[in-house]
């Protein structure tokens, strides 16, 4: 595909009249604002699966609701005239409030409304022309009032709409349209329409198969109610179990179909994942290749299993599609202990209040519809643009949302498009250079530190980490200034209740921020396997000590490496500055040696 573009100047038109500027083609106009809620139904295409799709949408406002239905998993999303929602595979849903998530819903509104056919204002420019397949289209670059840009095409043949660009948060949306049928009355609809995700490398195909009116009722685009599929047993009100702790991970007991307990990382940021090896362990078989993304600039595709009960303590979750995801062997191994067996995320948080007691390391789940906030703590409003909660705290002085994510168990992130709107790219691209891993795999980035603000509560001299402006990924995101992990959020008891939207933090004594790895090597291991020497940070207490990457790391201060997890190592190296900690190493091809590190703050 090729464009040329030719940039003109920015007017703001009115749909109706576009005196301005030439106006957008109104061939998709006919009828259209005259022919109330209509109704498409259909079948979906998408991860390697086949299903149904139903979407309602109304022309005079811009309403709409759509779901996809694949049998393992299904989901949801809308608008419901204020704020959109989406309702994820496990059928439970939350309103997308955020600053970014609104000015996104009123574009989608504008497109779903038609908004070239009607009177509503939008700023229009011309943005040149492209071709495709022999065929040549109008680019307009458009900004409905109060919403977000989009570029859409419009065919000069027949003058149809035929694509429109949404810059979402992290990534593109691409909506490409064909097939056009003519309903009664003249009104114009596609029959096929595209769904790209260049940046997740997802795509999805709806092929409607039936356009109809349909009933005008508000419901149809309201948020789904909550769903019934958990419970407390023996009527009690709330449970309480005591979570495992490495460095900066949750690790909460979960029984999967009877099965267990098994060890699940509690991650504000994600959804419910087995690993593969727990789901061939339960002899569940995983259906589909849907992509997911994170940390990192990979995209790793994931099928669907369903788990029949999900249990914690006496928490009970159940009938819920599940996702299968490849994590990487060193960070599912706890040496001798358990292995991570899966991830606890949003599912978990949209129908329990979730309370982290620090001192006693209890995790206490309450249903949201019978939880009451008592006793101490601030409570932040949470915002949501998309599934991770969102928080209005501050960067170096400079005002911005932060997600809270309890599946970071790194530095807080500083975002790269944040930091270089706010003129603190070159700040934050300063420091130490290490490497962080993530779901897309390892990424290289900058280790420095910053004052950094979460509501009321200031939080000076934490390590902060920076990638850059970066296509895909969590680190991706347009949004938000930074994402705050375990290493800060441990600092606080905290209490989660997406019901009201609301986290409550209260503070511990004494809290400060997290030392940074003060040997300057990063380790990796599985099983009884030896460390292996991943990274080797310039200048520090490893590089001095002559250890370089792929060197393998037999023991720890007298204990052998086949009893010890990554994480204990890690706590090692954040002892004291002065500590001493003594390695037995070995380079390949070489004997034995004994290394003593004298440990030095990397990060000052």
């Amino acid at each position: 595909m090729s464009k040329a573009f030719v940039f003109l100047p920015l007017v703001w038109v009115l749909a109706a009249g576009f005196a301005s500027a030439p106006p957008i083609p109104r061939a998709s106009c006919t009828g259209w604002t005259h022919s109330g809620p209509i109704a498409m139904t259909g079948v979906t295409r998408g991860g390697g699966l086949d299903g149904e799709v139903r979407r309602i949408l109304d022309p005079a406002s811009g309403r709409w609701s759509e779901r996809t239905d694949y049998g393992t998993m299904s989901q949801a999303s809308g608008f419901d005239g204020i704020l959109a929602w989406s309702q994820d595979r496990s059928g439970g849903s939350h309103s997308l409030d955020s600053q970014f998530a609104r000015r996104t819903a009123l574009s989608e509104a504008w497109i779903m409304a038609r908004g070239w056919c009607g009177a509503s204002g939008a700023a229009i420019e011309p943005a040149g022309k492209a071709t495709e397949a022999g065929a040549a289209f109008s680019v307009w670059r458009v900004t409905p009032r109060g919403g977000a840009p989009i570029e859409l095409w419009t065919d000069d043949a027949t003058g149809l709409p035929h694509r429109v660009v949404e810059q979402l948060s992290e990534n593109r949306l691409i909506r490409t349209w064909s097939q056009w049928k003519t309903l009664p009355g003249g009104v114009r609809m596609p029959g096929v329409e595209r769904v790209e995700d260049p940046e997740d490398e997802a795509a999805e195909t709806l092929t409607f198969s039936r356009i109809a009116r349909a009933p005008g009722s508000a419901s149809a685009f309201a948020r789904p109610p909550a769903p019934r599929d958990y419970a407390m047993l023996g009527g009690r009100r709330s449970t309480t179990v005591r979570y495992e702790a490495d460095v900066d991970r949750v690790f909460v007991p979960v029984s999967i179909d009877g099965h267990g307990p098994m060890l699940f990382e509690l991650d504000t940021g994600g959804h419910l994942i087995l690993t593969r090896d727990a789901a061939k362990g339960l002899d569940l078989a995983p259906v589909g290749a849907f992509s997911s993304t994170g940390g990192g600039q990979g995209v790793v595709k994931a099928g669907f299993v369903r788990v029949h009960e999900l249990r914690i303590g006496d928490a009970v979750l159940r009938e819920q599609p599940t996702k299968v995801l490849n994590l990487s062997a060193a960070s599912n191994d706890r040496g001798p202990r358990p292995a991570r067996a899966g991830i606890l995320g949003l599912e978990l948080f949209e129908r329990f209040a979730v309370r982290l007691d620090r001192r006693a390391q209890t995790l206490t789940l309450t249903p949201l519809e019978a939880f009451r906030h008592a006793g101490p703590g601030v409570a932040l409003p949470l915002r949501f643009t998309e599934d991770a909660p969102q928080a209005r705290g501050a960067v170096a002085g400079l005002p911005g949302d932060l997600e809270l994510d309890t599946g970071n168990s790194g530095p807080a992130i500083i975002e790269g498009r944040w930091a270089t709107d706010h003129g603190l790219a070159e700040r934050f691209a300063t420091g130490v250079v290490a490497s962080g891993s993530g779901v897309g795999g390892d990424y290289k980035e900058t280790v420095s530190r910053a004052a950094l603000k979460l509501g009321p509560f200031d939080l000076p001299g934490e390590v902060v980490s920076y990638v850059g402006v970066v296509e895909r990924g969590s680190e991706a995101m347009r949004d938000i200034a930074g994402n705050i992990g375990e290493p800060i959020l441990a600092q606080f008891d905290v209490t989660f209740d997406y019901g009201r939207h609301q986290v409550w933090l209260d503070p511990l004594p004494h809290r400060a921020p997290r030392a940074y790895n003060r040997a300057g090597l990063g380790l990796s291991k599985v099983g009884e396997d030896p460390f292996k020497i991943s990274l080797v940070i310039a200048g520090s207490p490893g590089e001095r000590a002559g250890l370089r990457a792929g060197d393998l790391v037999t023991a720890m201060d007298g204990r052998p490496a086949s009893g010890m997890a990554a994480f204990e190592a890690r706590r090692r190296f954040l002892q004291p500055v002065g500590s001493v900690v003594t390695l037995t190493a070995q380079s390949p091809g070489a004997a034995p040696r004994e290394v003593r590190l004298t440990l030095a703050e990397l990060v000052p």
